[in-house]
């Protein structure tokens, strides 16, 4: 990401460190950004990739985005046992524990939980990993029963409760509207393909390297989902 981010400022993007507060839309089209320090920046395009607070954003230009922020845990631990190799990452068969090694010594694991609440939460739950998490590594490998735990940390998925997957291209009916959000835990992974392809579809009116016209918004009226099942 600092490698994209300094080749950006080479190529003379510039980064605003500030807030959006709103968007203003005049006649079904952009028109400027607000930011909390006061600011209001005249634009005719907005990108909005505002990950978990997406559909914050979205409300700001009138566009309903059905993205949610889900809190994810992750745990990571000295299995206390040394490797001749790396583990890859492993899914155990009920699709929401995971396990793989971190920095070639430590574990790294965690565990959805299906019924968490969407919203910001920022804190990791220990008893999660003791009560829940540990149990379950340790039972899929006996080894890691002497694990010791170092630390935890708790982030957020954009999750697309819709049919989990990403929603990119134009939003709506707002001219210069744009998006990419609702990754559901994938965005990174996909970040720099989607990028190329969201910035063909602005400066050229369509795709050109890979056509993602099928994780359009306009989908959602359509009814053609496209439903991603490999979360965890």
């Amino acid at each position: 990401m600092q490698g994209y981010k300094k080749k950006g400022k080479e190529l003379g993007v510039e980064y605003l460190y500030d807030e959006v507060t709103g968007i203003e839309v005049k006649r079904k089209k952009i028109e400027s950004v607000k930011t909390s320090k006061g600011a209001q920046i005249p634009c005719e395009i907005v990108i909005n990739a505002a990950g978990p607070s997406a559909s914050i954003v979205g409300k700001m230009a009138g566009i309903d985005l059905p993205v949610d922020p889900v809190r994810k845990m992750a745990y990571v631990f000295d299995p206390k046992i040394k490797f001749d190799y790396d583990l890859p990452l492993v899914i155990d068969t009920d699709g929401l524990l995971y396990f793989r090694h971190e920095s070639g010594k430590t574990i790294l694991t965690g565990k959805s939980i299906p019924d968490e609440p969407v919203g910001f939460n920022f804190e990791w739950d220990r008893d999660h990993y003791m009560d829940v998490v540990w149990p379950q590594v340790a039972e899929r490998v006996p080894a890691f029963d002497t694990a010791k735990l170092i630390r935890g940390w708790a982030g957020h998925y954009a999750m697309n409760r819709l049919d989990g997957n990403a929603i990119v291209g134009h939003f709506g009916d707002i001219a210069g509207l744009y998006g990419a959000v609702g990754f559901s835990g994938h965005g990174l992974q996909q970040a720099p393909a989607i990028g190329k392809c969201l910035s063909e579809l602005i400066q050229f009116g369509e795709y050109q390297t890979i056509d993602l016209s099928c994780f359009s918004y306009d989908r959602f009226r359509t009814g053609k989902l496209v439903f991603e099942e490999e979360m965890v």
